[in-house]
């Protein structure tokens, strides 16, 4: 150690590590980076546009250049050959004959022809028979190529103003963006405060505005105001009394002037989907609004801790 090379020697040995450490600090990447490292620059930093969301023009039809840009969109990622073998089953009964097609014509253009002439509910079960058959789904990058698509027909769908989302590898219905956020929310908070059966009817009301060709509009919001009635009744311990009623004997369940509002979505789902007349169907929007509002209620009563 009477040197000074070997005096340099032993101070670095001490403060290696610690520099090593310093400077794989400095080129590591975060966890979210590196999971965001295949997207653009302005997706990674959040320069993408915020601009609203167009509104929902279409969902019980699709329009020609709908259903080209999926076909397009699956051939991104699967080879045309074999999505034209899966499409000649669409619509045929096991008993049926597969749809004929030219193995010297361009499988695309008879791909397109084939979607292009189906009733609308039939080129989504053509996807979802694609994402359910597809080796492709199973494929080496941990499914990343499945999820990709997945992602692309969303945003498609978001920028085209379709109704509709995949959501693994099935079609659901979307609603706006206050009302996929309100579900959205909703349903941990329900599986967390474990309210199981108010999370199954958040499900079967959003499988009612889902069912094709027509949603069962009545139905969802049945469902939806059962699942803000279970809530309730939890909540309160008030095991036997409806919405309307638990509302009445808890009158600070929920803030004033809330509570009022909410009696009248309840008066309004007896009046339009628990007691039927003939001719007084609800509409699309209004259905939407009546489970947006039961699934904010419902997870606004979840987070109170008092059940």
């Amino acid at each position: 150690m009477g040197t000074y090379r070997a005096r340099r020697a032993y101070i670095a040995s001490l403060f290696n590590p610690v520099i090593e450490s310093l400077e794989a600090a400095l080129v590591a990447v975060p966890d979210d980076l590196s999971q965001r490292a295949d997207q653009s620059f302005s997706a990674r930093y959040g320069y993408a546009s915020v601009d609203l969301q167009p509104e929902i023009t279409i969902r019980e039809d699709l329009p020609l250049e709908v259903r080209n840009t999926i076909v397009g969109i699956m051939t991104q990622h699967w080879n045309p050959d074999d999505l034209l073998y899966s499409a000649a089953r669409i619509g045929k009964q096991p008993w049926e004959l597969a749809e004929h097609w030219h193995s010297r014509g361009s499988s695309m253009a008879q791909l397109r022809g084939l979607v292009s002439g189906w009733d609308w509910p039939l080129v989504f079960d053509f996807v979802e028979r694609v994402l359910a058959d597809m080796p492709n789904r199973e494929v080496q990058d941990d499914g990343r190529q499945w999820v990709e698509f997945e992602e692309k027909v969303n945003g498609y769908f978001r920028h085209a103003g379709v109704g509709w989302q995949l959501q693994g590898g099935k079609f659901a219905s979307r609603g706006s963006e206050s009302f996929e956020v309100a579900v959205r929310c909703a349903i941990p908070e329900l599986e967390t405060g474990g309210l199981q059966t108010a999370r199954r009817e958040i499900h079967e009301a959003l499988a009612d505005l889902s069912r094709r060709p027509h949603a069962d509009l009545t139905g969802a919001i049945h469902h939806a105001m059962g699942a803000l009635e279970c809530v309730a009744r939890a909540a309160t311990g008030d095991s036997r009394g409806t919405l309307g009623e638990i509302l009445k004997r808890h009158p600070d369940l929920i803030p004033k002037p809330l509570d009022a509002a909410v009696d009248k979505a309840w008066g309004y789902a007896s009046e339009r989907a628990r007691h039927m007349r003939e001719g007084n169907d609800p509409t699309r929007d209004e259905a939407e609004l009546i489970v947006g509002i039961a699934a904010t209620v419902a997870t606004f009563l979840a987070k109170k801790k008092i059940i």
